[in-house]
């Protein structure tokens, strides 16, 4: 009779001990959150971690440099740790981000309290993150620029060990003038997924999309793309590199040109994926430095690793070249490659020839190929 009578009191401190020790779980954890999604041009700190035992509060800070100029951005984080308001979850986290500076100040007239973006992330007793985000509706000008950003919501999922996600997002509009130039575009989206690579970076399966884009400059129309789509896939194997880029049109129209049907390829393969982690981390601590430092450095760079990246064979495609004209179809490859193993000698560079293949196929209608020829 005495155990029964302890049961519920066993139970009931266990309920009320659980919420603190998730609490606990989710401080020791949150550096780990930085880390994954670390990366080289942008420094990520966690500023400060205050927790309660049913509730606590992360602000996180984030600063980038943006053509020269510091940009930064502060997230903050309501934690909800009180297991019996989440539904199955073990945590519930409100996330606020606004801008820091100069450009904070004209958000804040902006949007007012409104942050720039806001979400909900769900946690499940398996580490499974679960977020909705959004992002308000605005008109920001700024000297001759104005940006008229129509809002933004999606959500996304990431995988407990934080190695690989998927993402979606929709956007009504979004249109830039500056000066007599606007460029705009309409019915956005992006979708996809990430996932870490063999050697560390993130490797990614995205498209985006839009209804219609459009340039007009002095109040005419110069050019408009209608159904474009831009796919972006990157895969890691054997310590190599592979990127293909893919661009699709419906309709493409502009200085009294119309092709219709349009896409293509674009191949980046056997890039020595050791090489170009190094390469994008250097390059980002160049960053806020002069640019004839810069450029002196970026030279220095590119000569100490093209050994290693011509060594392992790299190759440059374009293929899948398609377009409707009103003078018929043109379709075109282009493949150059460089023989794995072939020497760089940057002093004498015709020793590097005979190690270059270069493909080129072109097919297109005989009058639009002697229109060409007379230009």
């Amino acid at each position: 009779m005495k155990k029964l009578l302890i049961l519920p009191v066993v139970i009931g401190a266990a309920a009320a001990g659980a919420p603190y020790y998730v609490g606990l779980r989710m401080e020791q954890e949150y550096p780990k959150y930085l880390e994954a999604f670390s990366d080289p041009n942008v420094e990520m700190e966690l500023v400060s971690y205050e927790r309660g035992w049913l509730r606590s509060h992360a602000v996180v800070r984030g600063e980038s440099l943006v053509e020269g100029k510091s940009f930064a951005v502060v997230m903050e984080n309501d934690i909800n740790h009180a297991l019996w308001e989440l539904g199955g979850n073990i945590a519930r986290v409100h996330a606020r981000v606004n801008i820091e500076g100069e450009l904070g100040e004209k958000q804040r007239e902006l949007l007012g309290d409104e942050p720039l973006m806001s979400g909900v992330t769900d946690i499940d007793i398996e580490g499974v993150q679960r977020s909705q985000f959004t992002s308000p509706a605005f008109t920001w000008e700024d000297d001759s620029v104005t940006i008229e950003w129509g809002g933004l919501s999606g959500s996304s999922t990431m995988a407990a060990d934080l190695l690989s996600g998927d993402f979606d997002a929709v956007m009504p509009s979004l249109s830039v003038h500056e000066n007599s130039t606007v460029i705009e575009a309409s019915n956005l989206s992006l979708a996809g997924g990430m996932r870490r690579g063999p050697s560390g970076g993130w490797l990614v399966d995205e498209k985006l999309a839009a209804r219609e884009v459009s340039v007009t400059k002095g109040g005419e129309v110069t050019a408009q793309a209608n159904g474009l789509a831009i796919s972006i896939k990157t895969d890691e194997a054997d310590g190599l590199y592979a990127m293909r880029t893919g661009i699709e049109m419906a309709e493409l129209r502009g200085n009294g040109q119309q092709l219709r049907d349009s896409r293509l390829d674009l191949i980046m393969d056997r890039i020595d994926a050791e090489t170009a982690n190094r390469i994008q981390e250097s390059t980002a601590k160049l960053k806020g430095q002069a640019p004839e430092q810069v450029q002196m450095q970026m030279t220095g760079m590119l000569m100490f690793a093209l050994p290693k990246l011509l060594e392992r064979g790299p190759r440059f495609a374009l293929e899948n070249v398609h377009s409707s004209t009103p003078m018929g179809d043109v379709d075109l490859r282009l493949d150059l490659a460089y023989a794995e193993g072939g020497p760089f000698t940057p002093n004498d560079p015709k020793q590097m020839i005979p190690h270059l293949r270069a493909e080129l196929d072109i097919a297109m209608p005989r009058a639009m190929a002697e229109q060409i020829m007379r230009q």
